[in-house]
């Protein structure tokens, strides 16, 4: 296979582009509960979810046992393989029991927010035309009348009276990677919400990609806080897959409150906080206000922000209140991931202007002289950023403002670097690796950056750092993923450092909409 220089796995015959990461990812060929329930390295006593208020706690064992006999429950019901079983509820410990309960038995699993409306619920059902409901008691109400000729079955109620057997048997159903999974719901930006289809093969394989990415095993003593609902693909891919995957625990909070959420991270010592922007800037307010009570919060590592980007101030404000913790934000399906030594974080996303077609994923465009104060943000042509560190006199080592990254046209081994105080601008090239020194090693700093979307169940490339490299761009391509380049008229393949249309194929790609 032809390639160009740095080892990007480019076919030049093709077009395509392939992962050059190794080992490549070995994708399961079983169910995903199978996956998750016989796969993960947690011991079967280890909490798998724990309730933030009550404390009550499904341990890894007790999820598998109860699995089953709601399974069995659900078929006793009339869910049959091929199915499909709408999910209403808000955030439970008890949650992944049913959703894992529908998919054991090859039936699919639609999820719903328990915040929408009667007509938007309504609008939902016909569209995916369930063969039964499972909603929260508080819900039933605003539910009455969708499905009249259909069961309605109220979730604690279910729960209640399901047998507490010792490991019960999955059900005995054929289910495979091909066998569609879920129908989650697009939140409908662009225009009216779509059902996403994503199949089994979809789901393990992101679930097998972050526990890799996350570390594997090495993941198995963090707890992570949900607040995000599960109901979209967001907590259930991360809350739900991911952290089974890894063996890790889950602290649910049914309904978010800071103050709830404060002291569930102290409890319970939570070390990771998939969050959306609004709860990120109430952390910080209440810990300015004074109302974070002396808790002690030293064990939350990193905060996973996604869905909208944060104004500097409140960025700083976090950063000041939570000195220990990393702020990574996923922003329009880019994650730019920062942390400094002492975790101060400036954080990025994309601009308004940003195309995702128009990004050649090897070869990073040329430096842009749009200037935006204070974030990162990737464009079509380059990588603006503000990097400062709370040390000031590690500031005049890489300049305090860092305005535009690139690398240069006319070579792979350049960095070009337009950075100033204020109005007043410098232009200095240095090289690759010595940019990478002065983040990594005068600022405590690794940058990096991975790309993907709701109908990939995940991201599709990664920064690896391979030899302590340090590329602007948003990585390379995961193993068992495809792309190329296509020119948006006649949709042919591009050479490299051409601008068009972004196409990927591979395992986490959805089955359709």
């Amino acid at each position: 296979m032809d390639s160009v220089p740095g080892e990007s796995g480019y076919c030049s015959t093709t077009g395509i582009y392939r992962s050059p990461l190794v080992p490549p990812l070995e994708l399961p060929s079983v169910s995903l509960p199978h996956f998750l329930l016989f796969s993960t390295p947690a011991p079967p006593t280890k909490p798998a979810f724990v309730d933030a208020v009550s404390g009550d706690s499904l341990s890894y064992a007790e999820l598998h046992s109860l699995t089953a006999a709601a399974a069995s429950a659900l078929s006793s019901a009339g869910l049959r393989r091929g199915d499909l079983a709408l999910l209403v509820s808000p955030n439970s410990i008890h949650y992944p029991v049913l959703a894992l309960a529908v998919l054991s038995l090859g039936a699919v699993l639609s999820t719903a927010n328990p915040l929408l409306t009667h007509s938007e619920l309504q609008t939902q059902v016909r569209d995916s035309e369930p063969v039964l409901i499972i909603a929260a008691v508080e819900l039933i109400r605003k539910l009455d009348g969708l499905l009249p000729s259909r069961p309605l079955i109220p979730f604690e109620a279910f729960l209640a009276s399901l047998p507490r057997e010792v490991d019960p048997p999955l059900p005995d159903v054929d289910v495979g990677p091909g066998d569609p999974a879920t129908v989650m719901y697009s939140s409908g930006t662009t225009g009216k919400s779509k059902g996403v289809v994503s199949t089994h093969g979809n789901l393990t394989a992101m679930a097998s990609l972050l526990r890799r990415v996350w570390g594997g095993d090495a993941r198995r003593d963090d707890v992570y806080a949900c607040v995000v609902p599960l109901s979209h693909m967001f907590g259930f891919s991360v809350l739900v897959c991911g952290t089974l995957a890894s063996g890790a625990t889950t602290v649910v909070l049914r309904r978010y409150a800071v103050g709830q959420l404060l002291t569930a991270v102290e409890q319970h010592r939570v070390t990771r906080l998939p969050a959306v922007p609004p709860v990120v800037v109430q952390m910080a307010r209440s810990c300015r206000a004074g109302s974070a009570g002396g808790r002690d919060l030293r064990s939350l590592k990193e905060v996973i922000c996604s869905g909208a980007p944060i104004a500097r101030e409140h960025l700083e404000r976090f950063v000041e209140c939570f000195p220990g913790t990393t702020l990574s934000q996923v922003k329009s399906h880019v994650l730019m991931h920062c942390s400094y030594a002492d975790r101060r974080i400036t954080i990025g996303w994309s601009s308004s202007n940003y195309n995702n077609n128009n990004y050649n994923h090897h070869h990073p465009a040329r430096a842009t002289h749009a200037q935006q104060n204070g974030v990162f943000s990737r464009w079509t042509t380059g990588i603006t950023s503000n990097i400062s560190h709370p040390k000031k006199e590690l500031n005049s080592q890489v300049e305090r403002n860092v305005r535009c990254v690139s690398l240069q046209e006319s070579s792979y081994n350049q960095v070009v670097v337009n950075g100033g105080r204020s109005n007043k601008i410098r232009r200095q090239i240095i090289c690759s690796n010595q940019l990478h020194y002065c983040c990594a090693h005068l600022l405590g700093m690794r940058m990096g950056e991975c790309y993907g979307l709701t109908e990939t169940s995940g991201p599709i490339t990664v920064c690896d750092g391979v030899k302590g490299r340090f590329h602007v761009s948003i990585g390379r391509l995961i193993p068992t993923m495809e792309a190329r380049i296509a020119d948006v008229r006649t949709g042919k393949a591009l050479p490299p450092n051409q601008h068009g249309e972004l196409c990927v194929r591979g395992p986490l790609v959805m089955q359709g909409t």
